[in-house]
């Protein structure tokens, strides 16, 4: 073999090599991408899933502080907790829109596997608007309601 055979041999063998290792960069690359995207999907849904205990948990308060009694007929000390506890309840109730807007700003711009997540949050967001409590629909109702991403996907999806 003279000189130059393997010089071409070495050549192409380091060519086969660097071809190799740049499908090899490619999957990984690949396999990274899908598990930041899953990885946001998830970060979203932990997100809405947070802030809806939340106001669980606080709907269980208001609940065990009313036991049953009309405002009106709470003593006049207890009556302060009940305004306080609707208080912190519209801001959970603002934290769980909120987050419905982010992951609709991601959906929109495709940061977010578009059929899965209308599959995980569809029925959510139509019940949202057509079926909430009146502290979701004061909040989404109005022309100018900051949920504006919320409300592109409600309208794409179901007007």
């Amino acid at each position: 073999m003279t000189a130059l055979e393997i010089a071409i041999a070495l050549s192409t063998m380091s060519l086969v090599v660097s071809i190799g290792t740049l499908y090899m960069a490619y999957l990984a690359y690949d396999a990274a991408e899908r598990a930041g995207a899953v990885g946001g999907e998830t970060a979203v849904l932990s997100l809405i899933n947070k802030a809806r205990d939340r106001i669980g948990g606080i709907n269980m308060k208001i609940l065990d502080i009313m036991k049953g009694r009309n405002t009106h007929a709470l003593p006049v000390n207890e009556k302060r907790y009940p305004v306080g506890m609707e208080a912190i309840y519209h801001e959970a109730v603002e934290t769980f829109l909120n987050n419905y807007d982010l992951a609709c700003i991601m959906y929109r711009t495709n940061k977010l596997d578009q059929e899965r997540f209308r599959r995980q949050y569809g029925e959510e967001i139509k019940k949202l608007f057509e079926d909430g409590t009146p502290a979701y629909k004061d909040r989404l109702n109005p022309v100018s309601s900051p949920y504006e991403a919320l409300r592109a996907v409600y309208n794409e999806w179901y007007t």
